[in-house]
């Protein structure tokens, strides 16, 4: 079965009272980082890049003070969208889910307070929601569960089969709209998100978090969140960010009347690649080396030849999602180096032009960081006779330290 595509809501709406704080909670920074800027960094670490989007929900107020000047950072990291938050969590949720890209499938919820959820436990939740219709991260209460009026204890509740429930909430979308419209129509306020399931009878199940996973709630919190930020900056650094090669190669059998386009640019030519696509054999090449440098499924595995909508298809298409994965990893293109075999067409008077595209299509480079060059088969094999043409793409990735 094909992974379901996620729609991850990040609530960062609340206020925050009990924080006591002139900033927002979510905009505080933490080791320099806001909640939210680690949430959405963690959260694009659940799911590959083209199998999920991140709306944002944030309240009126702070949208010019703390989102704006964050924005293009969040976006680099994985916001797709932001919507402004409601009265309540639920109409915070409510929004967000009206903003959802119409092909999710499953719904991930999350607090901005929690910036440290076991990404393991993120996964499982989205694979038992897609199995029963929902599901929690929480832990096993360990604590004695005591029943207070005002100062006074009235009662000891056993603990026995009771968690305390944190997030990432997962359910199938479907079922959240229902439960949502359920809860609206009845004036009903669930207590977390998975409570709205519930009340209409759909199965949740629970993932077992971490009971060292912090909510930041109060200031008494920031301490240990800064301790655990530390640890968790540090393991990050443990392998430095070293520099990643990526190889592509793509081989077109070349065919009479057929529209020519290589690198994106198109060539006049009496014979052209064949291919499923637009068989634009150097961006195939391209889009194939970042992948394999920033440790994707490959170009083939992405963009099937047996799926119609990509008939014909701008292998533009094919590089962008390759960056765009990559830079869910936070990797940007440094370098590419191109070598296009062929005896026709003749590659030298439209290199610049190639470069340019590629250079652009990069993320901007400089052209001294891209190089393409033309070889011919000298005769020999199918290149050598004209009958196809070969791309090979060497691509370094690096850590971008711009987002």
């Amino acid at each position: 079965m094909d992974a379901p595509f996620v729609s991850m809501l990040l609530l960062a709406a609340g206020r925050g009272t009990r924080f006591l704080s002139d900033v927002p909670k979510a905009w505080l920074p933490l080791r320099g980082r806001t909640l939210v800027e680690r949430c959405v960094v963690r959260l694009a670490q659940v799911v590959p890049a083209a199998q999920r989007e991140i709306v944002l929900s944030v309240h009126e107020d702070d949208r010019d003070v703390y989102l704006a000047p964050a924005l293009v950072r969040l976006n680099a990291l994985g916001v797709t969208r932001v919507v402004s938050g409601g009265a309540t969590r639920q109409d915070s949720m409510r929004n967000a889910l009206a903003a959802c890209d119409p092909r999710s499938a499953i719904v991930l919820v999350h607090d901005a307070a929690r910036p440290f959820f076991p990404l393991e436990a993120a996964v499982q939740a989205i694979a038992q929601a897609l199995s029963c219709g929902g599901a929690v991260v929480a832990v096993p209460t360990s604590d004695t569960l005591k029943e207070v009026d005002g100062s006074r204890v009235v009662a000891t509740r056993p603990r026995t089969g009771t968690w305390s429930a944190q997030t990432p909430q997962v359910a199938r979308r479907d079922l959240l709209q229902q439960a949502l419209a359920a809860a609206a129509r009845d004036g009903f306020a669930g207590t977390d998100d998975v409570s709205l399931l519930e009340r209409i009878g759909v199965e949740v199940h629970v993932v077992r978090g971490s009971s060292t996973y912090l909510k930041i709630t109060t200031a008494d919190d920031w301490a240990l969140a800064e301790a655990i930020a530390a640890r968790q900056d540090a393991a990050d650094m443990e392998f430095p960010p070293l520099p990643r090669i990526g190889l592509g190669i793509d081989l077109h059998r070349l065919q009479k009347g057929r529209r020519c386009v290589l690198g994106g640019v198109v060539i006049d030519s009496e014979v052209g690649p064949l291919g499923h696509s637009d068989g634009d054999a150097v961006l195939h090449a391209l889009a194939d080396a970042i992948l394999g440098a920033a440790g994707e499924p490959d170009l083939g595995t992405l963009f099937s030849d047996k799926d119609p909508n990509n008939a014909d298809r701008d292998s533009v298409d094919f590089c962008r999602e390759a960056l765009a994965r990559a830079q869910s990893k936070r990797l940007r293109v440094a370098s590419v180096d191109v070598v296009v075999e062929t005896e026709r067409p003749k590659l030298k008077p439209h290199r610049d032009a190639i470069r340019a595209r590629l250079a652009s299509l990069c993320g901007d480079l400089p052209l001294d960081r891209v190089n393409v060059k033309g070889k011919t088969g000298e005769g020999l094999g199918a290149i050598g006779r004209g009958e196809a043409l070969r791309a090979t793409v060497i691509v370094l990735l690096v850590q971008d330290e711009r987002v």
